[in-house]
């Protein structure tokens, strides 16, 4: 399961990355809106994205990317 696993996180990475790097307001508007969200509801994106992160709650690369996943910046993947 850890390459299904992997893979998914991968991909929403992406989608977060392109999603930020849109020019459009609104998108950026929903981002923010979505991260807010995920602290009331399991059903965003942002709060699925989090509760794949809490197995990496013991690394620096959690707090960097859960800081960036809550600005609305991309994240780097490398």
């Amino acid at each position: 399961m850890e390459p299904l696993q992997f893979n998914w996180f991968h991909m929403a990475m992406q989608l977060h990355n392109s999603l930020t790097n849109c020019d459009c307001v609104t998108t950026k508007l929903i981002i923010c809106a979505d991260m807010q969200l995920s602290s009331r509801s399991y059903f965003c994106l942002s709060a699925h994205i989090l509760s794949v992160m809490d197995g990496l709650s013991q690394s620096c690369i959690y707090i960097i990317y859960k800081q960036k996943l809550q600005n609305s910046e991309p994240i780097d993947l490398c």
